[in-house]
Formats: structure tokens, C-alpha cells, sequence
């Protein structure tokens, strides 16, 4: 016999939900498609028009490395 609370009705539904643990492959899938493209369309277009800048203004070094706090 299952375990109360491995089964449930919904009572407005009047439908058996079956809980289960997801697998690891489940969690990735659903970290993957949780992930907002345009978020990364964005990022691509920022870093593309730093690069320019940095090509543009002929800088040398990494980005890490410029200061913009002033003293």
C-alpha cells in the first residue's frame, strides 16, 4: 500500500497527484529552461560593444584591471 503522502487528491480537481523525487537530469533540465535568453542575448551584446570600446580606444590589458573610483 502507497504512502498518504506519496498520493493526493485535489479535491477541486478531483485528480490523484503521484509525487515523486526528481533526478538529477530533471534539476538540470529545469535549471536549463529556466534560463532567460534574452538575459544572454543581452550580456552578448554588452561584452560585443566592450570589446569595440576596448579595440576603439586601443587599451591594452584586461577589464579587470581599469579603476573608476576615484580617490
Amino acid at each position: 500500500m502507497q504512502d498518504n503522502k506519496d498520493k493526493r487528491l485535489c479535491k477541486k480537481l478531483k485528480v490523484n497527484f503521484i509525487y515523486k523525487k526528481p533526478t538529477d537530469d530533471d534539476l538540470r533540465n529545469l535549471i536549463d529552461s529556466s534560463q532567460c535568453k534574452n538575459t544572454d542575448y543581452s550580456t552578448l551584446n554588452w561584452i560585443r560593444a566592450l570589446e569595440k570600446f576596448i579595440s576603439d580606444v586601443n587599451y591594452h590589458g584586461l577589464i579587470e584591471e581599469v579603476d573608476t573610483k576615484r580617490n
